[in-house]
């Protein structure tokens, strides 16, 4: 369905997944280069996953990286009735539908699939529906849609800014070659002729600086990879696309011609007479009005660069800043497979009471448990179940999570009422549940919820489930820190040890007094002890989980290469203006002696010129000011909060535009004060 072949072997066929059929596995290109040193022969070999054995029957190639760039071996799921019960909630489906077929057609024959099921297992299927989406956009995402458009457009105003200053520079050359290109005409030279020597010229100043752009193109491209962190689920084969190179070459072509042929007209269509006249006749005030208008322009496409990085990086600061509802400071979590013999309760029981034993004994562990999912981990479960005293009673689905003895404790989850899930809650206790804040003030509005109870009919017991709640926690984030996008839960956790089930597999968690990187080996030694045949995976910090959350990482690439871009921009806006400044103290040079000679000093010079300057870059700000606002507004859901007239980013991009623009009015403003008298008459 993927059209994709494995490098070797075959690929997993439909008989792999019936629940009696043998199990196979397929490996990752890493992973058999890895573990297996690229032997072919692995081929039919027979290796342990999760316990029991498997037989290789395929290796994937080296650009194959479904669903993520961290998967190391693909194995048929081999659901049944028994090993995936419908309480164990929905599963994610691919599917590839016929030419033709829509969407909104797909979603409304799996609508009618969803009622029909729900009405043949009122119970597991009570409001349970599926969302068709296409692959494509389920990858991507509205908001990496959006940053993806925003970083066009940012590479666009880029773009921008350079052709302004080889515009600027183009006029400034043709003014100065005013004389030249009269005699060239004096002597028979065609109109046509000239016009195409000059764009002959600002066509190989772009395709050398075209040139250039691609070869430090391909020398970014070859250090990203090294840029992504370690365990974040982005793709690592970068290269340049030959399309990419294509519209390049494009784009740099007509950008040659666009802003060589203006001032190419420009330089022939001056009447002769005035070409062949003096020096001080050119750079006049509406030569001077024309390119200071193109550094206004350069400036206010600068401001609304730097005006964007600000607002991302303070979107950044502020998300980092949200509060997720526990401590992620010095946290470490793995996850253990309860596969093999640990697939029986009572042996999954006895396993999760000796491991927590043997990790709390070790040396730097404050506290130890586990749960089935953990927070940020990327994965959510949703269950049904009734609350007494309804009439009829109410059926609400929530989150749930299973949990060991001192969880919360260890995450760091405050308990707002009654106690936390301890060593008590085993199976022969009286069965407990604990929900959170939101539950609590969902169902029990203006009320207490401890002693309530509830009814839970997924738990795969001979009957349903009553359970008593006994405490209330505080809201936790589970899928990332913007609470827009995700909002708080309702959620509720359950004592692993009094289910009638043992799960695929548990999440430790565990809580150090220093660095937990360094408890990792350490870790896996306890588990080895109390379970040597069962593996430790996805070992990471819960702050390193917190990065790789879609929304921190993004806030992080945003705020990185809008960096970029502004630096880039304000460093062209201070050349562009440098430029202007400095070609105008050329023309002004017998202007500047003049009143120099009438008494003048070099302050006033000074002023002078910086003034232009200055008055140039205000100009830039008012305009890109108001540009940077309504980009802003338009990318809202970006920014985390941030008010798009944040007082902070927005100063700050005011401050740093205008100490570049005295800056870049400085240095002329000081040569022009150093002219004397004297000079300005040889000018002339």
């Amino acid at each position: 369905m993927l059209d994709v072949k494995p490098l070797i072997g075959r690929l997993i066929a439909d008989e792999n997944a019936a629940p009696d059929g043998p199990r196979v596995v397929m490996l990752s290109y890493g992973l058999w280069q890895t573990r297996f040193a690229a032997d072919k022969s692995v081929i039919g070999r027979t290796i342990e996953m999760n316990g029991r054995p498997a037989t290789v029957i395929g290796v994937m190639r080296p650009e194959f990286a479904f669903p993520a760039s961290d998967v190391s071996a693909y194995m048929a799921l081999r659901a049944s009735p028994t090993t995936w019960p419908r309480s164990n909630g929905g599963l994610a489906v691919l599917a590839r539908m016929r030419p033709g077929v829509t969407v909104d057609a797909a979603q409304r024959d799996l609508d009618d699939l969803s009622r029909a099921l729900q009405a043949e297992y009122p119970v597991d299927n009570k409001d349970l529906s599926a969302k068709v989406r296409l692959f494509r956009n389920a990858l991507v995402g509205n908001d990496l849609t959006k940053a993806l458009y925003l970083l066009s457009a940012a590479v666009g105003l880029v773009l921008l800014i350079a052709c302004v200053n080889v515009a600027n520079l183009l006029l400034s050359r043709a003014t100065e070659r005013e004389r030249e290109i009269a005699v060239r005409v004096a002597l028979g030279a065609g109109r046509s002729r000239v016009v195409r020597q000059l764009l002959t010229e600002g066509l190989v100043l772009a395709l050398l600086g075209g040139a250039g752009g691609v070869g430090i193109a391909a020398l970014a491209v070859r250090a990203l990879p090294a840029a992504i962190p370690a365990d974040a689920e982005l793709p690592r084969n970068f290269s340049l696309d030959w399309r990419v190179l294509v519209f390049a070459l494009i784009v740099t072509m007509l950008t040659g011609i666009a802003f060589s042929v203006l001032p190419a007209i420009k330089a022939t269509a001056t009447d002769l007479t005035s070409m062949m006249g003096v020096r001080a006749s050119r750079g006049g005030r509406r030569q001077r009005d024309r390119r200071g208008a193109l550094v206004i322009l350069e400036v206010a496409l600068a401001v609304i660069l730097l005006a964007s990085t600000g607002l991302a990086v303070r979107g950044l600061a502020r998300l980092l800043d949200t509060n997720p509802g526990f401590r992620p400071q010095h946290l470490l979590t793995a996850r253990v497979p309860l596969d093999g013999p640990y697939r029986d309760t009572t042996a999954a029981r006895l396993f999760e009471q000796r491991l927590l034993s043997e990790i709390r004994s070790i040396p730097g562990i404050d506290q130890a448990s586990f749960v089935d999912f953990a927070p940020m981990s990327g994965t959510n479960n949703f269950n049904n179940i009734e609350v007494e005293g309804g009439d009829p009673p109410k059926t609400i689905n929530v989150g749930t999570i299973m949990v060991g003895p001192d969880y919360l404790g260890t995450m760091g989850i405050p308990v707002l009422s009654g106690r936390a899930i301890g060593p008590e809650d085993t199976r022969s206790a009286v069965p407990v549940v604990v929900v959170n804040r939101a539950l609590a003030d969902k169902l029990f509005p203006g009320g207490s919820a401890i002693g309530k109870r509830m009814l839970f009919t997924w738990e795969g017991g001979k009957s349903p489930t009553w359970r008593t709640i006994v405490g209330v926690y505080g809201n936790v984030l589970h899928s990332g820190l913007d609470v827009d996008k995700n909002p708080q839960r309702i959620e509720l956790a359950v004592p692993i040890a009094q289910l009638a089930f043992s799960l695929g597999e548990i999440q430790l968690v565990v809580r150090s007094r220093t660095d937990p990187q360094a408890l990792v080996p350490v870790l896996r030694r306890a588990v080895n002890s109390v379970a040597p045949t069962l593996p430790v995976f996805d070992v990471r910090t819960m702050s390193s989980m917190i990065e790789r959350t879609g929304d921190v990482m993004l806030g992080r690439i945003l705020a990185w290469v809008l960096a970029l871009f502004g630096t880039i921009a304000i460093l062209l806006a201070a050349l562009g203006l440098y430029g202007v400044i400095s070609y105008s103290v050329t023309t002004r040079t017998f202007e500047i002696g003049v009143r120099s000679a009438l008494g003048a000093d070099r302050a006033t010079v000074v002023r002078m010129i910086m003034g232009q300057g200055v008055r140039l870059i205000l100009t830039g700000l008012v305009v890109g000011l108001g540009g940077a606002y309504l980009g802003a507004r338009v990318l809202r859901s970006l920014l985390h909060g941030v008010s798009p007239t944040d007082p902070v980013a927005l100063g700050g991009t005011v401050a740093a535009l205008l100490a570049v623009g005295a800056l870049g009015s400085l240095l002329p403003a000081l040569r022009a004060s150093r002219i004397a008298p004297t000079e300005a008459l040889r000018s002339q």
